[in-house]
C-alpha cells in the first residue's frame, strides 16, 4: 500500500456487556465509533420473525419461548417445522441427541467441568477422532 492512501476502515467488534475490558476498549476508540446494542427483540418484532411459516398462535408461543432472541427463535422455528421440540430445552436436547456419542461425551465433560478444559485434558480421556468431534461441536 502507498503511504499516501487514506482509506476508510470498518472494524466490527462483538462483545458481551459483562466483559468490561472489551467495552472499555471500544469506548476508547473515540467519537468515530458507534456502539449497537443487540439486545432481545421487542415482542412484536419477535412475533413477526416467528410468524414465518407458522400460525399466529404458534408464532406467539415461539416468540415468548425465544424471549426475543433471534437465534433461539430461528432454532425453535426449525424444530417446529421438523415436528420436534417446542421448548428451548427440548430443542437443545434434540440437537445434543443428534451428536455422535463421543462428541456428546466431550460436551458433557465441558459442561460439568469447574475449570476451562484444554484440548490436552480432553485428549487424555478421548483420543479417537478427537479433532473431528471438536469440529462437530464448533
Amino acid at each position: 500500500m502507498s503511504a499516501g492512501w487514506n482509506l476508510p476502515m470498518l472494524l466490527v467488534l462483538s462483545y458481551r456487556p459483562e466483559d468490561p475490558g472489551v467495552a472499555d476498549f471500544v469506548r476508547a476508540l473515540g467519537p468515530a465509533s458507534v456502539e449497537v446494542d443487540l439486545g432481545p427483540l421487542p415482542m412484536a418484532e419477535a412475533e413477526s420473525l416467528a410468524s414465518l411459516g407458522i400460525s399466529p398462535e404458534n408464532a406467539k408461543k415461539v416468540a415468548m419461548e425465544g424471549r426475543g432472541d433471534p437465534l433461539v427463535i430461528t432454532m425453535l422455528l426449525s424444530s417446529v417445522a421438523r415436528g420436534t421440540g417446542a421448548t428451548f430445552g427440548e430443542v437443545v436436547a434434540e440437537r445434543v441427541g443428534r451428536l455422535p456419542p463421543a462428541a456428546r461425551q466431550i460436551l458433557r465433560w465441558v459442561c460439568l467441568a469447574e475449570i476451562p478444559l484444554t484440548i490436552g485434558k480432553i485428549a487424555n480421556r478421548q483420543t479417537e477422532n478427537l479433532e473431528s468431534h471438536l469440529v462437530t461441536l464448533r
